[in-house]
């Protein structure tokens, strides 16, 4: 089974470097791309990834906000942000060793 996994965040470098990570070292496959937090919440909604790279800091609703309102409703989407740092660092450091 791929791991669909989506990305929001205000700054377009940081949304190319992770878009890179995942298609590069085959972690996943990209389910789709938000540049803020609003925007990000809904596709969220309608996509329903597997995991979501969130930026916690964003102009128009942070993703610490984001992550508590789709705590309260019910998502198959992981949230915690930890699992996903590891998952990111493992693939990325088995990546960049070949």
């Amino acid at each position: 089974m791929t791991l669909s996994i989506m990305i929001v965040d205000d700054d377009v470098v940081s949304r190319s470097m992770l878009h890179d990570i995942i298609e590069s070292c085959g972690i996943g496959e990209l389910a789709g791309m938000a540049e803020g937090g609003i925007e990000g919440a809904r596709m969220i909604m309608d996509l329903r990834p597997d995991a979501v790279l969130i930026d916690l800091l964003m102009p128009d609703q942070d993703g610490i906000e984001i992550v508590a309102k789709l705590k309260r409703r019910p998502t198959r989407t992981a949230l915690n942000s930890s699992f996903i740092n590891r998952l990111i660092g493992w693939k990325w450091s088995m990546c960049s060793t070949k």
